[in-house]
């Protein structure tokens, strides 16, 4: 499918509607308006892509010379975008968006062309993604298809179609794999801050978290786990939460829910003992 100098409409000019249109801008597609609730972030990314882009803060505003639009919004407010764009949705336009978590059906208000473009990434306005690494999952109504699959594949040779019902499943492990995991390194970061005076920081984990990583092509993660918990090591367990108790109290609950589930997972009894380690601790 010819999509060379397809017009598209950005709503949303965070992270993920920075990256994109500088992505499709890069691919021959021509950006020609982007939409925010924020002026001042319509006229920033708008003038990123250069000086024939148009930009507003209004939502019903938007031009009908476009091609497709894309929605970059947040989840959360999807719904009501689409709902105040439906009484001026073009049967001509494709509207796509690029949610894990929201159904196809969302979109059924603006026509029988719609579809779903969800790209498994992080993104960042500042750090610009490989894109042909980045795998995206799709689904689109019969009559928008092929127009997915062509927008899909000028993005990324990586893609994928699911169901609404896959994609939240997908949206859910992402949630575990990448976003717990973050936090966790925020956890980390803060345990060890008191010895920042040493010299220790964030970057004296880059190499075990990168083995952690690197295990995962050759080994499932049930296989690669160490630690603790996965050998029953019941006397560091406790060390650690009677520090936990008296340095980082914050941090009690998801240390001891992580670990029991790690000892049940390995075959360990949860020890009796837990309850009262933690009380005499914290008197």
């Amino acid at each position: 499918m010819y999509l060379q100098n397809k017009r598209c409409v950005i709503i949303g000019a965070g992270a993920l509607g920075t990256q994109l249109a500088l992505a499709l801008q890069e691919r021959g597609f021509t950006v020609v308006q982007v939409i925010s609730r924020r002026m001042s972030s319509a006229i920033q990314l708008a003038q990123l892509l250069g000086k024939d882009v148009g930009y507003t803060d209004r939502l019903l505003s938007i031009t009908q010379a476009a091609d497709f639009v894309f929605f970059c919004v947040r989840d959360v407010q999807l719904p009501q975008v689409v709902k105040t764009l439906a009484p001026y949705a073009s049967t001509r336009i494709c509207y796509i968006h690029l949610a894990g978590s929201i159904p196809l059906k969302v979109l059924e208000p603006l026509g029988k062309k719609v579809g779903i473009i969800y790209p498994l990434y992080t993104f960042s306005p500042n750090r610009k993604p490989n894109w042909k690494k980045i795998p995206l999952f799709l689904e689109a109504t019969s009559a928008s298809r092929e127009v997915i699959r062509a927008i899909a594949q000028a993005l990324s040779p990586k893609q994928y179609w699911l169901t609404t019902q896959e994609r939240l499943q997908l949206h859910l492990a992402a949630v575990f794999l990448a976003n717990f995991t973050n936090y966790l390194a925020a956890c980390a970061e803060e345990i060890i801050k008191p010895l920042s005076q040493k010299g220790v920081d964030l970057q004296v984990f880059f190499p075990i978290v990168q083995e952690v990583i690197a295990k995962w092509k050759d080994m499932s993660p049930y296989e690669a786990q160490t630690g603790p918990a996965r050998r029953g090591d019941y006397a560091t367990l406790f060390k650690h939460r009677e520090l936990l108790v008296r340095q980082f109290p914050q941090f009690q609950k998801i240390y001891r829910l992580i670990s029991e589930e790690l000892l049940k997972k390995y075959g360990h009894p949860l020890p009796n003992t837990t309850n009262t380690t933690i009380e005499k601790a914290q008197e």
